[in-house]
């Protein structure tokens, strides 16, 4: 039996979510792990888990330390397992995740192994020392197949706001600026409908009651996932789901009146821009009419929508003031705005870096709040990104609200007002020195 760590590294800066929702990865090789024997913990710093300060014991007695990470963490997880390395020298530590697949070389510095891709079928060999080789190549798994993650593993479980299922994995519309198709590969793969409403039903015996399918896509496909909102429906589950889709769900009414009677909180949709040449250059495979006749049809179900906007060097404050525009008169509930930017392992990436745009390497700026390719104003760019959170959620559009009677629409702004204050001014006491640097730099 080995004693085996896995660790999600929280980036600097999230100013995303305020919900606390915890990575699959980690728990589902947790998972696997346990089930042969073997004693495993989960630690999480999205859930107010500091693991550099709190390294504990079984960290520092671990025979395998794994540590998934993206970009906007690929520092911060350097440094633990840096860490780890100098007070557990006998640990070996397994990298995994987007930016280990990318840059495999470059984490192979802080780490003895890589899985490329998924991890699920190669990580027992791993551990019990089956592969030799650093750069390990993962398999895609059947999603049927894997276990129901074991929740016990994860230290600070009970900090978990909402709690994540994955329903499908891959994603064959390899849009420019996404990393889904490097990982998980260009096709679709689903877990059947029964297969996620038997996990669903467990959570709700263990007491949870709201969920969020961490999937790109969660209505991808819809004769399973039909079937999944049908058994929520039927068995009368008292739970509230919040998901990610395109605006094509919206050519779907049987799919929308299911999304609505099964309590769904939000539909988080990637509508990216309105401008169709922005749209076409992101390879979006959408069109404008696709995004007002989704809108349309998802406020005549009453369906909360949750946009997300990408500012990218072609908006201007007038581009972006009618974004807003187009959000308030289409009641677009609540926005997020990113700041486009080269994931490595993506088409962007390579295009940015063939023309040498990308200026840094520093990936904790790599999170869609910093600039990190030549632009040119990047200050400009740089305040047009504090102006759209700033325009949507300001008071006078959370009044009219109130004026009009729209309770749930005024709730979410006025929560939102004063959240993305307070995570603006968090991002202003990190990046103090930000926009000097990218100026001296450019």
């Amino acid at each position: 039996m080995k004693r085996i760590s896995f660790i999600a590294p929280k980036p600097p800066y999230n100013g995303y979510s305020f919900l606390r929702i915890p990575s699959l990865g980690p728990l589902y090789l947790g998972t696997i792990l346990k089930n042969e024997g073997h004693d495993v913990k989960v630690y999480d710093e999205k859930l107010d888990v500091d693991v550099l300060k709190d390294l504990d014991d079984f960290i520092l007695t671990s025979d395998y330390i794994g540590i998934s990470i993206i970009s906007a963490n690929a520092i911060r997880g350097y440094k633990i397992a840096d860490k780890i390395r100098e007070l557990n020298k006998t640990a070996k530590i397994i990298f995994g995740g987007p930016h280990a697949t990318a840059l495999p070389d470059e984490t192979l510095i802080h780490g003895d192994y890589i899985v490329l891709g998924e991890a699920e079928l190669v990580i027992s060999d791993i551990i019990n020392g089956k592969i030799g080789k650093k750069k390990i190549k993962g398999e895609k798994p059947e999603l049927n197949s894997l276990p129901y993650i074991d929740i016990s593993l994860l230290q600070k479980k009970e900090k978990i706001t909402v709690f994540p299922i994955s329903t499908s994995r891959g994603c064959p519309n390899d849009c420019e600026f996404c990393y889904s198709t490097l990982v998980y590969g260009s096709k679709y793969r689903f877990r059947s409908g029964e297969n996620i409403f038997n996990e669903i039903k467990l959570r709700c015996n263990q007491g949870y009651r709201k969920f969020f399918f961490s999937d790109d896509n969660t209505t991808a496909n819809k004769t399973e996932f039909k079937k999944l909102l049908g058994r929520i429906i039927e068995e009368n589950l008292r739970i509230t789901w919040y998901g990610e889709s395109r605006a094509d769900v919206a050519k779907d009414e049987e799919m929308l009146r299911l999304i609505k009677k099964s309590n769904c909180g939000h539909l988080q949709i990637g509508f990216e821009s309105i401008n169709q040449e922005t749209l076409d250059r992101y390879n979006k495979r959408q069109k404008i009419w696709d995004i007002e006749y989704c809108i349309n049809r998802l406020n005549n179900y009453k369906i909360p929508i949750h946009g997300m906007f990408i500012i990218d060097e072609t908006d201007t404050k007038k581009t972006i003031l009618n974004t807003i525009k187009f959000a308030l008169k289409n009641k677009i509930y609540s926005v997020q705005f990113s700041l486009l930017f080269p994931i490595p392992g993506t088409r962007l990436y390579e295009r940015l870096e063939k023309t040498k745009r990308i200026f840094t390497n520093y990936w904790d700026w790599f999170d869609g709040s910093h600039i990190v390719f030549k632009v040119n104003s990047p200050k400009q760019l740089q305040k047009n990104f504090e102006y759209a959170y700033k325009k949507f959620y300001s008071i006078r559009n959370t009044v009219k609200d109130f004026f009009r009677f729209d309770f749930k629409s005024f709730d979410i702004k006025f929560r939102g007002y004063f959240y993305s204050r307070r995570k603006l001014m968090e991002w202003k006491s990190i990046n103090k020195d930000f926009l000097k640097k990218i100026e001296l730099t450019l």
